[in-house]
Formats: C-alpha cells, structure tokens, sequence
C-alpha cells in the first residue's frame, strides 16, 4: 500500500484526504479492514490522536464504518442516484419532501447555532472542505451532491450532541437522496450551483465568528428558499 506522510497544517484534515485517496485509488476496497490506530498513525508519521480525530470524521461522512470489536472498515457504495427511492420511502411514510425539509430547518437551523458555540478546529477544518469540494465541482460543472451533503453533516457534527447526530444519521440516506433530487432538478444553473456555495460559505463564517444568531438564521434562510 502505497501511503504519503503527511504535512503539520491541519494533520487531521489531511489523514482524511489521504485515506479517501487510498480508497479512489483502489487500494483500499469497500469492505475492507483500516490499518489499525497505531499503523495508521506510522503510515502517515501522525499522532494517533490525529488518526483517531480523521477516523471520526470519516465516519461522519459515510466512509468508513465501526463494528465494534473488530475494528473501522471501509464503508460499502450505496446507490443515492435514485429519485425514485425517495419518492418511495417518502410514499411509505405519508410524508413529502415538504415535510422533511420541515424536519431539516427544526433540527439543523438550532443545530447550526450550536456549532457556532462548540465547534471544533476538526469540525471546522470539514466543513470547510466541504465548500472547497463544491467550489471545484461548480467549477468543473459536476454535481455537488456529496459536497453539499457533507456540509450539512458536518454542521450537525459540529453542534456537538451525540443524540442529535444520531437522529440526523437515522434519516441519512432520505436526506442525502433529497439533495440528490433538489440538485437534478433545481441546480440548472451556474448561479444557482453559486447560490448554494455562497450560503454554505456565508454559514461556516458564521460558525467560525461564534455568531450563532447570525449562523441561525443564516441555516433557516437557506434550508426554506427550497420551500417557497
């Protein structure tokens, strides 16, 4: 296994991209087994704080997963590319997409006031990413799904409440296949891929300033222009 060691500024951060680079490159396989802790943290000459931090965060955006007592695997694709899928379990449920992006601005609106008090240098470091991630597929004029996906769990992550996150986890899937469907049919644009970009940029400054009203009402502006 071909592995880098990494540079000081921001370990965490880049531990994260090289263990995604691993996994695009095929040297590490969906299903398979992390190095341990330790190995991780020889590989890349890190602390293994740092590899500890990067693992979190990798589980937090859907990479890897934990079994407890055997260890971090990598996490296996799933297919999000199916408007359909939502439109299913949205049936199943009684619900519309109305109704659980009414879910996301309860949740994730408090939720982003929360990071703008807790949040970490980790969290920080994701979710600016996340923006840097979008930024280059606007530029390149890909889909900004993951990107956009990735922000908003971040923040959640960020607010720094095991419950919350978990009840977000809960519903990761419909969420991520929402935003799917809100960039096939309503991302027809470079402004409006923009727009997006902007408000997620606007909402991490917030966040970064400490400013939770700001960084609430910034999530509320957001998460309803889909609604009107």
């Amino acid at each position: 296994m071909d592995v880098r060691s990494v540079q000081p500024r921001r370990i965490q951060h880049e531990v994260v991209d090289h263990i995604k680079d691993l996994i695009e490159e095929r040297a590490l396989q969906p299903g398979d087994k992390l190095p341990s802790e330790r190995e991780l943290a020889e590989m890349f000459k890190v602390s293994r704080t740092a590899v500890r931090e990067a693992s979190s965060a990798l589980q937090v955006l859907g990479i890897v997963e934990v079994r407890r007592g055997e260890g971090t695997f990598v996490s296996k694709p799933r297919d999000f590319g199916k408007a359909e899928a939502l439109a299913r379990i949205l049936a199943a449920d009684h619900g519309t997409e109305k109704d659980l992006q009414e879910m996301r601005m309860i949740v994730e609106v408090a939720a982003a006031a929360l990071a703008a008090k807790r949040c970490g240098t980790t969290e920080l470091d994701l979710i600016n990413h996340s923006i840097r991630e979008l930024r280059r597929a606007v530029w390149r004029n890909q889909s900004g799904v993951e990107a956009d996906f990735q922000f908003h769990f971040t923040v959640i992550m960020a607010a720094q409440n095991p419950y919350l996150f978990r009840f977000m986890d809960y519903f990761s899937d419909i969420i991520r296949a929402s935003i799917e469907n809100h960039w096939k049919n309503n991302m027809t644009t470079r402004d409006d891929c923009e727009a997006v970009l902007n408000a997620h940029q606007a909402i991490c400054d917030a966040i970064q300033q400490g400013d939770s009203l700001k960084a609430r009402q910034l999530m509320h502006d957001h998460l309803k222009s889909p609604l009107e």
